[in-house]
């Protein structure tokens, strides 16, 4: 079960049905109060088991909003590694730890303010795997004198903790990632890879909380850069900048597709998704993912073969953005930033020399009308016709870059 299953959900979120996909309305229905375990555990917008608010969503918009405003409370759209401090103690209380452990309710955790604690009994392994101690720590934690203070329990190692310091013991990088952690800034892991960097290399990508918010240390600055430069001098020579999508991105740099540092800022804020929805709230409407990999999955037909991920994070890209009265200005509303800027006069890609061989080679402008009618047909029967190297080049190779008749 998840956290957004509570029978007390509807005092802390909005669900909007409506931007469910339909055929997972039933990861959304709410189990009844005497299916529940009942703990004094407040509802957890940093439990492992709470749903993105973009999750199955099947227009772009939120499937569930906080109904008060959550401060700096994050709400990462990520596979957590750890368990959120709430889910401990959830998990504890759920299997009678806290007498093993000497827990102390904090005050906030008041019994005559009793919630629902929802758990996922797949969380099990996991906690045994945080939590579990021998017997003889069984012992020696029962003899501690010292007991520990409201809201804190005592861990595997027999030591008092709270929030504070569980939030401050989370913020490290994996031991087994230590290589995979050491280029993540420089080839932007954090954000390309986050799914799986931010969980493993959590403080080297700035992704460290406080007790319940964020703060520890920031994100680090999203690089603009060619991944293979050897390999970027020619594509770029060659025109590919403008219909490649590989070259696009791994030669961001050379193809001249930076972004505006506004932009990057953007891109960084909104890998959390509260800043996201705050946005959102707002009117603004962009990708939620890094701006020019979403305009080359759209290129590529994701919009329509994998609506489940653009749908939520290239919302701009797909064209699914709402009409909006008072549109920011510095937003494009239709189209990204890319597509305007690669917009050009009606050029050759290649060298015109080269072009010109071209255009005699294959003759284009003996041809009727029906037969380019006919090739036209040819080239987009097969498959991924549109980055066919002709099919680019053709337009301007021979000088038809106003015959948008035949070419669609």
């Amino acid at each position: 079960m998840h956290e957004i299953m509570r029978p007390d959900r509807d005092q802390y979120v909005i669900l909007h049905e409506e931007n469910i996909d339909k055929s997972y309305l039933e990861e959304f229905k709410k189990i009844k109060e005497h299916q529940s375990i009942l703990t004094d555990r407040k509802f957890d917008f940093q439990s492992i088991t709470l749903y993105d608010p973009f999750t199955f969503t099947s227009n772009g918009n939120p499937v569930w909003e906080p109904i008060s405003n959550l401060d700096d409370v994050p709400l990462f759209s990520i596979s957590e590694k750890y368990l959120s401090f709430e889910d401990t103690v959830g998990l504890n209380r759920l299997y009678k730890c806290d007498n093993l452990f000497d827990f102390y309710s904090a005050p906030e955790f008041d019994n005559n303010n009793a919630t629902i604690s929802v758990v996922f009994f797949r969380l099990f392994s996991m906690f045994i795997n945080q939590s579990n101690v021998s017997k003889a720590n069984e012992r020696t934690c029962s003899n501690q004198s010292a007991p520990c203070e409201p809201g804190e329990f005592r861990n595997k190692h027999c030591i008092c903790t709270n929030a504070s310091k569980y939030a401050f013991d989370r913020c490290k990088d994996d031991v087994n990632e230590t290589k995979y952690c050491s280029d993540a800034v420089s080839k932007n892991k954090c954000y390309d890879e986050a799914k799986y960097a931010i969980p493993f290399c959590r403080r080297t990508c700035g992704r460290c909380f406080r007790a319940g918010s964020i703060g520890i240390s920031k994100p680090p600055k999203k690089l603009c850069q060619d991944v293979e430069i050897d390999m970027c001098k020619n594509y770029v020579k060659e025109g590919y900048c403008h219909f490649d999508g590989w070259t696009k991105l791994n030669c961001q740099y050379s193809c001249n597709l930076c972004p505006s540092p506004d932009v990057v800022k953007r891109q960084v804020e909104t890998s959390d998704v509260r800043a996201y929805l705050e946005a959102y709230r707002k009117g603004d409407c962009f990708n939620r993912y890094d701006d020019l990999r979403c305009e080359v999955f759209a290129e590529r037909g994701d919009c329509r073969t994998n609506p489940g991920f653009m749908s939520s994070q290239c919302t701009q890209s797909c064209g699914l953005c709402p009409e909006i009265e008072n549109q920011h200005p510095n937003v494009s509303y239709t189209q990204s930033s890319y597509t305007i800027r690669l917009s050009t006069p009606c050029r050759n890609y290649i060298d015109d020399q080269r072009c010109d061989a071209l255009a005699k080679e294959v003759n284009f402008l003996s041809f009727s009308g029906s037969f380019i009618s006919g090739l036209n047909v040819f080239f987009k029967n097969a498959p991924d016709y549109k980055n066919n190297m002709f099919y680019q080049y053709r337009k301007y190779i021979c000088f038809i870059c106003s015959l948008t008749l035949f070419i669609i």
